[in-house]
């Protein structure tokens, strides 16, 4: 007769294999997730995304693991380090903290005071309090599939 901690891994296992998707997955793409929305925008949940005059402030992000950056990007004009910390994202494990963080000095007034046309005060916060819709409608999806 097994015993209930068996049956319980057994029954976690057949779980697993019917769930195609991983809750470290599931981490890692929500961080995307809500990267992308505080910098590119998703309308869908009402994320305007970082302004963009010259392309700094939404170049100026880096994105690193277990504590924020304290080095920004090499050429914020660029507008090319969000999409190469994609590959960094993808190393987060679920005890893993993942830091956004933004070099142009002028970040807080656009964020704190909206200080741009473009985006309303609280962009990034915007992007955060998206994230447990963003969650939900992951988690929708991938029942479905």
């Amino acid at each position: 007769m097994p015993t209930n901690i068996e049956r319980f891994t057994a029954d976690v296992g057949k779980i697993q294999k019917q769930i195609p998707i991983t809750a470290t997955q599931t981490y890692q793409d929500l961080c995307l997730d809500v990267i992308e929305a505080a910098v590119v925008g998703n309308p869908r949940y009402g994320c305007p995304g970082t302004p963009v005059d010259t392309g700094f402030a939404r170049g100026s992000w880096v994105i690193s693991l277990k504590k924020p950056s304290s080095r920004g990007p090499r050429d914020p004009k660029k507008n090319t380090t969000v999409p190469l910390d994609t590959a960094k994202v993808l190393q987060a494990t679920l005890d893993t903290p993942v830091y956004m963080t933004s070099f142009a000095p002028y970040m807080n007034r656009l964020e704190y005071e909206g200080w741009s046309s473009q985006a309303p005060r609280g962009f990034v916060r915007l992007a955060i309090k998206a994230a447990k819709y963003m969650l939900r409608d992951r988690l929708k999806t991938k029942r479905r599939t």
